[in-house]
């Protein structure tokens, strides 16, 4: 009998089901999950989620090789991390970010 196993981490959140898709090869998918975990974030007001969402957004596009699309979301995360003061973001991250929207 065939059997599979579930993944040990299964996406709880709609940001994680983007990042999942995308791992999994299926770019298209992930960018409309992620971009409904936008529309969510940005319809209940939680900036947090929304640019954890643009800077994964922007993971898969970079990944994908658009990268014009990738510095946009990334702009956009990191001026939403720095307004709301995000935990996870660190200085250093910020700096690689500031140096991609730049370029």
């Amino acid at each position: 009998m065939f059997r599979r196993e579930l993944p040990s981490v299964v996406p709880t959140t709609p940001t994680g089901l983007g990042a999942s898709l995308a791992a999994l090869g299926r770019g298209q998918e992930a960018l409309e999950a992620l971009a409904e975990a936008l529309s969510t974030a940005e319809a209940l007001g939680d900036r947090s989620a929304a640019a954890v969402a643009l800077h994964t957004t922007a993971t898969v596009h970079a990944c994908s090789g658009r990268t014009g699309a990738a510095r946009d979301c990334w702009t956009r995360a990191l001026a939403l991390a720095r307004r709301t003061g995000l935990a996870k973001v660190t200085d250093d991250s910020l700096d690689g970010l500031e140096s991609l929207a730049a370029s």
